[in-house]
This record gives structure tokens, sequence and C-alpha cells, in this order.
């Protein structure tokens, strides 16, 4: 089931969106399309403040699709780590290998904090634990 989450200030709309996957054995896989900054950081933290959820086995965070982050992203990526690691629940992100968002995680000295895929089929398929 996807369940898509808007910031529904018109200005917002029109640079990200959030949708929300909840497989069948409990994994969620969560996309994100556009820009995450301070503007639409909202929209982000509100499609992962239910995660984990006591049914979440894992976190997939799609990031493929976002053309921007800015320290406001990045910090909404730390709370989600926090939660997921406190609840012991495996979070994978998904950034291409050339994205600019992995550069920034890599300059921020963040890179190495994640679980990173490069597609979301390799982070499907990983055993995180």
């Amino acid at each position: 089931m996807t369940t898509p989450h808007h910031d529904h200030s018109p200005a917002a709309q029109n640079l990200l969106s959030v949708t929300a996957d909840r497989l069948g054995d409990g994994r969620v896989v969560i996309g994100a399309t556009g820009e995450i900054d301070l503007l639409t950081a909202a929209t982000l933290a509100a499609a992962l403040e239910a995660e984990p959820a006591p049914d979440t086995a894992a976190i997939v965070l799609d990031l493929t699709k976002v053309t921007f982050c800015s320290s406001t992203g990045l910090n909404e990526l730390l709370k989600i780590h926090t939660r997921a690691t406190g609840a012991g629940i495996p979070l994978m992100l998904v950034i291409d290998e050339g994205a600019s968002l992995r550069r920034t995680l890599d300059l921020v000295g963040l890179l190495d904090l994640f679980t990173v895929c490069s597609d979301q089929a390799t982070a499907l398929a990983a055993d995180p634990r």
C-alpha cells in the first residue's frame, strides 16, 4: 500500500513528494522525490515520524530522486537513524553512486554512519541484521 505524504503549502508541494509502502514482511520503503530543505523537510519528517512502527522489520529510504538536500534534510536523516538504531531496526538509504547527496554525506562525515545501497533492489535483497 502506498501512502503519499505531502505538505499542503503550494511551494512545498512543487518541491518534494514522499511515498511510503509497507511490504508484507514488515519492511517499509519510503521514497522521496525533489528537494529536501527548510521549506520541505516537514514533509519528509511527517512520513518518517511513524517509523519504526512496532511491526517494522526494516526501513528502506529511497533518495535516488532527491535533487537537493540541505542541512535540515540531513538532520531528518539523522533523526530516523537514531530512532531506527534505538529500536534495533535496520535502516538502509538508497542513493545513486554519483549523487550529490552521497558526496554531501561523505563530506560531512555521515556516509559511514548509514548503510547505503545504490538501488532499491539491492537494499531490499540485503539482510541488514
